[in-house]
């Protein structure tokens, strides 16, 4: 499936949300925290690229690349930067990169998911 079959009308069928980094400290020890807060949510075409398995030390992982296309909505859709995170349903991505689409009509996000068993 290409982008712009992405772009079509009727592809938008998830919804995913964003969310960006925040830190801070925790009040009893000091030390810094790292979590991440959601900013949007929308729809989303989503289709996966690729997969990959390895075995390590009788250790199970896997990695998965995919393509997450958004409408771009001018104000509307914040700046999303490699440090963010999407979500969908349960599943947690990592933003890998962003590209505009159009002019900035659409976003094609490309994300990785981990998954350790």
């Amino acid at each position: 499936m290409s982008v712009r079959d992405l772009c079509r009308p009727g592809a938008l069928i998830y919804r995913v949300q964003f969310a960006k980094p925040v830190t801070g400290k925790n009040p009893a020890t000091g030390e810094p925290l790292r979590g991440f807060t959601p900013v949007c949510v929308r729809w989303a075409g989503f289709e996966t690229i690729s997969s990959r398995e390895s075995i390590t030390n009788s250790r199970q992982d896997f990695s998965y690349s995919h393509r997450v296309v958004v409408r771009g909505d001018g104000d509307r859709m914040p700046f999303v930067a490699a440090s963010w995170q999407v979500q969908l349903d349960c599943r947690v991505f990592e933003v890998v990169s962003v590209n505009t689409i159009d002019r900035g009509k659409w976003l094609e996000i490309l994300v990785s998911e981990s998954v350790e068993r």
